[in-house]
């Protein structure tokens, strides 16, 4: 993830996330993610949170603005790996390969995690991605194909 505000890209290592430089390239602060495996991560750049899936099932978000703290974590359902969020709605997108589950989880003001709603995806659906339109984009790999949900919430 690319955020131009802090001048950073963050990605996950192993049970670490990592803030890179974007000038120098180097890495300047590793943390715990709360993972046993992460896979994805989503950004809302304007308020500083970063969103970390969880291979086991679990959606972590930690403030950016101060020392990245863990704010809020949910028990998903496990197998999610690429996840989106709509800075719009204040909602981020999980999709379960294991359980053929998506998932939409609201994001408070102040960064709480909570479930809003799920709906039935391909049990091997591992990404999602969502658009300004409110559309919510999950791969449907057996099929080849893009399932399409409006996000209504």
């Amino acid at each position: 993830m690319i955020d131009h505000i802090r001048g950073r890209a963050y990605t996950n290592l192993g049970i670490q996330a990592a803030a890179i430089d974007l000038k120098s390239h180097a890495i300047i602060v590793t943390w715990p993610n709360g993972c046993e495996k992460s896979r994805g991560d989503a950004l809302d750049e304007q308020r500083g949170l970063l969103f970390v899936s969880c291979a086991e099932g679990k959606a972590v978000v930690f403030d950016l603005n101060h020392d990245n703290k863990e704010i809020s974590d949910l028990a998903t359902d496990p197998g999610a790996d690429v996840i989106s969020y709509n800075a719009k709605l204040s909602h981020l997108y999980f999709t379960s390969s294991k359980n053929a589950t998506l998932s939409i989880i609201g994001v408070s003001p102040q960064g709480k995690l909570s479930l809003l709603a799920e709906a039935p995806a391909d049990k091997r659906s591992h990404c999602v991605v969502g658009d300004d339109q409110n559309n919510i984009w999950v791969c449907d790999p057996p099929r080849g194909q893009l399932l399409r949900f409006k996000d209504t919430l």
